[in-house]
């Protein structure tokens, strides 16, 4: 139970912080598993847009209002929080 309401509260962060697209495409890889390649063939980009885009969206979890929230919501260490985009995340099993 704790666990389904802290990916609730996790992926309603992503959501409030990111772009429609971005959201979009950080869910398809981070919940759904799903490739770059996957994902570029499905939204009809390249590759490197779906990289460009995930990263984008992933900076913006990391700084300001995003950041802080991540931070009390979880109680997350700060140098550990985002190392590796959000694998801290899947490391403590609040996603997928």
């Amino acid at each position: 139970m704790y666990a389904e309401r802290s990916k609730s509260q996790l992926w309603s962060i992503v959501e409030r912080y990111t772009t429609d697209r971005e959201n979009s495409i950080i869910k398809e890889i981070f919940i759904n598993n799903r490739t770059m390649v996957a994902v570029a063939r499905e939204q009809g980009i390249t590759i490197e847009r779906v990289r460009q885009t995930k990263e984008k969206g992933l900076r913006r979890l990391r700084i300001g209002k995003a950041k802080r929230e991540l931070l009390e919501k979880f109680d997350i260490v700060e140098a550990g929080a985002y190392r590796n985009s959000m694998n801290k995340f899947n490391e403590h099993g609040l996603y997928g």
